[in-house]
């Protein structure tokens, strides 16, 4: 279901709602409207005939105070009324009520603003379903008519053409011998020639890389790795080579940088020496 056939019948539904809370409304209104007009009298009739019935005319003192509490309900009850009558409920239900006497009253239509609420209803109802009518025209409108397709006429049967005659094949001709060509002698291989040894670096070297490597282990993990391998393959002491190996396994391990083989290096370290304090901080590296 589309957007505008959802909102097309939202149109509807809100005006039908409107018309029936309006007219609900203008009927509890009224009844209302009734009663508060009934109320004032009533209570003014039954004070008059108890003031009868009480003799206060001649006797006024015994009656001061039931008088006094019957003045303070009257203004109250008046002061109520007032603001009951300047709600919106209320105004509209007035206006509709005045529009029927001025309008509607020469014509003999004056049912007390119920044929104004009518014709103000049936206004919103004849402009919600022309509202509903225009939207589903201009769907209509934007929806693309299929093309017809143009019947295909048909083609003329060609007549089958006759097939070609084969010609006869040429008969081969004998291929002339050939004299064996002599085989090439085969090239001795050039001996390779050694490569040179690659220079390990020395202790003073390699202690200069690690010294780098942790000055940009937190900046630059991975030029840390780098310098930590260099030194790895160099000349480095005992001493230094488990710290070394521990850095670097760990940089690769926590910045996801060839883990597996950081997670090597770590595992070497708890089988060399597995009661170390680096053989631990390997197992919380790998463990993490």
């Amino acid at each position: 279901m589309s957007f505008l056939k959802i909102f097309r019948i939202l149109i509807a539904v809100l005006a039908i709602a409107a018309v029936a809370v309006s007219q609900a409304l203008f009927f509890e209104t009224e009844q209302r409207s009734k009663k508060l007009n009934e109320v004032k009298p009533l209570a003014v009739a039954s004070f008059s005939e108890w003031e009868q019935q009480s003799n206060c005319a001649e006797e006024p003192q015994p009656c001061e105070a039931y008088t006094e509490i019957f003045k303070n309900w009257l203004m109250e009850f008046e002061q109520y009324e007032r603001r009951k009558n300047e709600t919106p409920k209320f105004q509209a239900y007035l206006l509709f009520k005045y529009i029927d006497k001025k309008y509607a009253k020469s014509l003999g239509l004056n049912y007390g603003g119920l044929a104004s609420l009518v014709l103000c209803n049936l206004l919103l109802l004849i402009l919600s379903f022309l509202a509903v009518i225009l939207l589903g025209a201009e769907k209509k409108a934007k929806e693309p008519k299929p093309k017809k397709e143009k019947p295909k006429k048909p083609e003329p049967k060609s007549k089958p053409k006759p097939e070609p005659i084969p010609e006869p094949m040429p008969e081969p001709e004998p291929e002339p011998m050939l004299e064996p060509e002599p085989m090439p002698e085969p090239e001795p291989e050039p001996i390779p020639e050694p490569e040179p040894p690659v220079r390990k670096k020395d202790k003073l070297e390699v202690q200069a890389l690690i010294e780098k490597a942790i000055d940009c282990a937190e900046s630059s993990p991975m030029q840390a790795i780098s310098y930590l391998e260099q030194a790895l393959e160099g000349d480095i002491s005992d001493k230094l080579f488990m710290p070394a190996l521990m850095l670097c396994g760990g940089l690769r391990v926590k910045h996801e940088i060839g883990v597996n083989q950081g997670r090597e290096q770590l595992q070497k370290i708890i089988e060399a020496s597995p009661l170390s304090s680096e053989a631990k901080e390997a197992e919380k590296l790998l463990n993490a």
